[in-house]
Order: structure tokens, then sequence, then C-alpha cells
């Protein structure tokens, strides 16, 4: 987020709830809030056949993005800045007025609105956007190259740009190489890789493998280590390879390596913290352990010896009894070795993840924390069905933090699901598993929503198929916070009818990890059509 608005007498406004859309198909215009986001105005285009040059990433808002400029999707081929696709604002005014800025209404006004920024002295409520046909083949290309390949990269895309076409979008970026890359790369390119990924917005595959000749005949093609060519994508595809390549973890160092006790933690909070003595000490150690930990787990990364030293980087990871937080730190053992024994052991720990798992949840951060999740999720966590995001307000603590910890492990989020994956990126992007319960505590403190019904279904049946859901989800679906369980009857049955899609399809429940994933994933398939899932959710929201 820029961070303009932070300004002597400056206002902050929050306009997510302008979120409102509008289309002519006739004359490829379309009226958008400034709470839009790039996603969601994509998907509504495309079900009519038309498109707009939105961010790059989905989750963008239209207000900031097209305010500041915005580079946008096949933006040399429409229009180039996407601003430049705005023919009319209506813009409150520091008067209180409700204006239309246009070319020629109000032009002063207009000319200042395309690229003022956040700064800006007005509101806008709403942009009126030109849009343009959907093409119909959206045809991918990406080389990948070494790290240390960078310059010469570089200065084959100067070569290229000039002579691509101009429904040809071509990037050059570096990222972190994937296990199919780092297994190519030396220790010297440091496990980062560089990319040139070419899109042709254009009528069919052969088009597009056309139009990206210039790039796959220049010289550096040769030196890729890695290269997909021919992909055929969809807007949304494009937004899940962005969100996929920039996870949005957010990273935060609050402690060292460090033998010192006042660092490492006292024992009121880290309760094994200290120094403990003989064979009585070191069975009190563990005692505590035990109390206060379950479930842990351990690896090694080497062995390192130096005379009566053996020093063993690895990794450690538990879950706190008392708060159910679970946390996976860095750490570094040292063995002293004396006539064949251990008589010393040593553990550098980065201790202020584990103290964080032993602090209780607090609202007020989980508030803060909140702020990136209510653009899809809304600002009281009651949902918002054309982002696929349900309500979340009312669901219960147990089955909310188990959903997050799943994003964050890996058993939730598969690549066909493009909008659970993306919640991959922004659960881990929670700064670290405090930050979950954190989040989780204030949507737990918002009022209940009650998402009302739509889908349309057999009640009576839906009835009878119900029975066997009743053991884990209650018998009027009211939710178990022991079993993990969520009240669906609360839920966007339109929600609950994708997700039972998803299991049924293997999307969700797959990774044997997930056990309650699998029993859902079984009790999905049971109902063998989307006709008996409807019948099922609709008695769901009678209850």
């Amino acid at each position: 987020m820029a961070a303009c608005f932070l300004r002597d007498r400056g206002m902050l406004l929050d306009v997510s709830q302008l979120h409102g859309v509008e289309v002519d198909v006739a004359k490829k215009q379309a009226w958008a809030g400034p709470g839009v986001m790039a996603r969601s105005l994509s998907e509504l285009l495309r079900e009519v056949g038309l498109a707009f040059p939105t961010a790059h990433c989905g989750m963008v808002p239209l207000g900031g993005f097209l305010l500041g400029g915005g580079l946008g999707l096949n933006g040399n081929h429409w229009g180039e800045m996407s601003v430049f696709n705005v023919n009319a604002v209506d813009i409150v005014t520091a008067d209180g007025v409700l204006r239309r800025a246009s070319a020629i209404e109000n032009p002063d006004l207009f000319w200042a609105v395309r690229g003022g920024g956040p700064g800006l002295f007005g509101v806008v409520t709403k942009f009126h956007l030109q849009v343009f046909d959907l093409p119909e083949a959206i045809v991918g290309t990406t080389l990948s190259f070494r790290f240390s390949d960078l310059s010469a990269v570089a200065q084959a895309l100067a070569d290229i740009a000039p002579r691509i076409e101009r429904d040809v979008e071509i990037l050059g970026y570096i990222g972190r190489a994937d296990d199919e890359l780092a297994s190519k790369l030396a220790r010297a390119d440091s496990q980062l890789a560089v990319h040139l990924h070419a899109n042709a917005f254009v009528g069919s595959r052969r088009d597009g493998e056309r139009r990206v000749k210039p790039l796959l005949d220049h010289l550096i093609a040769a030196q890729a280590i890695a290269r997909h060519a021919g992909q055929v994508n969809t807007i949304e595809q494009l937004y899940f390879a962005e969100e996929l390549g920039f996870s949005q973890r957010r990273y935060h160092a609050d402690n060292i390596f460090t033998d010192r006790l006042q660092d490492y933690g006292p024992a009121y909070i880290l309760p094994f913290a200290g120094t403990f003595h003989g064979p009585e000490g070191v069975g009190e150690f563990f005692r505590i352990v035990d109390e206060t930990l379950a479930e842990p787990r351990a690896g090694q990364r080497e062995f390192l010896v130096s005379g009566n030293q053996v020093t063993v980087p690895g990794w450690e990871e538990s879950t706190v009894r008392s708060t159910g937080a679970r946390y996976r730190v860095d750490n570094v053992h040292l063995f002293t070795v004396e006539g064949g024994r251990i008589t010393k052991f040593e553990e550098f720990i980065n201790s202020a993840d584990v103290v964080e798992g032993f602090l209780p949840a607090d609202p007020s951060r989980g508030q803060a924390l909140f702020t990136t999740c209510a653009g899809c999720h809304g600002s009281n966590a009651e949902g918002r069905p054309e982002m696929r995001a349900p309500n979340l307000a009312g669901l219960g603590e147990a089955s909310l933090l188990r959903q997050l910890r799943n994003f964050r492990s890996g058993l939730r989020g598969n690549p066909s699901d493009s909008h659970g994956f993306m919640m991959i990126g922004r659960a881990n992007a929670l700064p670290g598993d405090r930050g979950v319960r954190d989040v989780v505590a204030y949507i737990s403190k918002l009022p209940a929503f009650d998402s009302p019904a739509s889908v349309k279904g057999d009640v009576e049946r839906g009835k009878r198929l119900y029975q066997s859901c009743a053991a884990c989800h209650g018998t009027r679906a009211e939710g178990d916070e022991k079993a993990e369980t969520a009240p669906l009857r609360q839920l966007d049955d339109r929600y609950m009818v994708s997700q039972l899609e998803n299991f049924a399809n293997g999307v969700r429940g797959a990774v044997p990890e997930d056990r309650p994933g699998q029993q859902m994933r079984a009790a999905a398939r049971a109902l063998q059509n989307p006709s008996a899932m409807r019948d099922v959710v609709a008695y769901i929201k009678s209850l």
C-alpha cells in the first residue's frame, strides 16, 4: 500500500464497499467502483466476451491502480496506461459536491485525476471505462536463465522489445528458482533465476506462436535452462501465475541466536528456558517440555566436527498446549564430547517465534492484520460472493484456525483452484502462527453473519442425504468446535456447493496428511452428482 496518505492533515478513506459493476456490451463500456478487485472485474467482463487492462495481480483494487496510472495487462495494445481507458469519473470534491469529470465536462479536474494518485484531492466513486473484446487466446512463453546471465538477458530484452507486436506483452523478472530449476543451478547462482515471459493476446495458438518468434529466435534463447512455449492461458491463469511467483510473505526478525537467558526468554514466558545440570536437570527439562509442548518434530541439516565439539544446525517444530499455536524455528545444537560422552549440550534458537507461541491471541493486533483480508472477505467478514470469498464472521475459532493453518502448511490450496491457491500467499503473509491466532480472535468478535439462501434444491431429499454429515457438523449444521467444523447453516450456500465439488473432484482433501479433508472428500463423492449437492446445501440453509 502506498504511504503517501500518511501526512499531516491527510485522510484515508475506506472505499472497499464501492464495488458495483455495470456493463454495456454493445457500447463496450463499463462502470465500476474503486473497490472493485481486478479479478472480479475480469470475471464479470469475461462472461460477456470483454476485457479490461487490469493490474497483473487479481487482488489489486481499481481505485489506487487507475489513479496512479496503471500498467495493466496487454497495456501496449489496450491504450498503453490503463488510466487512458477511463472515459470519465464521478468524484466528490472537497466541498462535498458529486461531480462528473471527463474530457468535455470539468476537463481540468479530469486531467488531474488521471495520475493524481492516492493523495488525490477528492474521492472517486465511479470509473467510466472503455473495455475491449476478450482475445480468443492468450498464448504464453517463458524462458528461464541462470542469475549469472542477468546482464545478457537484460540486453536481450532491450533488443527484442522493439520488434515485438503491440499485442504481445513481454516481461523480465528475477525470482527464486522452483525445485525443477534449482536442480540445474550451481550454488554460485544463489538459487535465483531470471525469467523472460511473453503473453500474446491473439486469435489462436498459432497466432501466438508466430508473435513470440523474435524472442525464441534470439541468441539468448539458447542459454535458457528451461523453456515453456505455446501455453494457452486465461486472464485468471495470468493472475494465478503472478500470485504464485510473488507469495506476499512478510518476514520479521525479533531476536538473534544467543545464549543469554534474558534474550532467550524468561521462564514465566518460556517455561523451559534456562540452564539445567546433571541427570536430574535433564529430566526436569524434558518434563517441562512434555507438559508444555505437543507433537514435536525435529531435523538436522548437517554435522560439523571440530575437536571435541559437534555443531548441528537444524530445525524443530511443536504445538504449544496452552494456546494451540504451532511453531517451526531454526536451531543450532552444540555438543561437547569428552571421553566418548556428551558432557555439555547447548541449544541456540530463534526464541522470538517460540515465545509468540506461548502468548495469548490479541484481537487488536488481529484487527490491523485483517485489513489485508477485508478486500475479499468484506470489512465485517461478511463475505463477497462476486470474489468467491465466503463470510467468515460467526464460523467459530477452531474451524478458521484449522483452515488458515492448512493454507500455510500446504494441506489446502490446490493450483487447479485459483481462488483457494491465492489464499496460500495471503495466509503466509500473516506474521507467524500468532498472527493467525490474532486475526481469528478478531474475526470471532465480529457479529455473526448469516448468509442468505440462494441455491435451489430438493430440501426433503437434502434432509435425507444430510444424515451422514450430522456426526461432524451437527444435527442442525451448527458445527462442532471440538471437531473444528464450522456452522454450515451460516455459510454462503454457493461457496458450499463449490467446495463440495472441489472435494468430489479431488481439488480438496487429496493430501494424505489432511485426514478431515479426506473424510470430506469421501462424503462429497458419495453424493454422486451436483444435483444432490445442491439438495444438501438447500436443506442446510433451511435450518
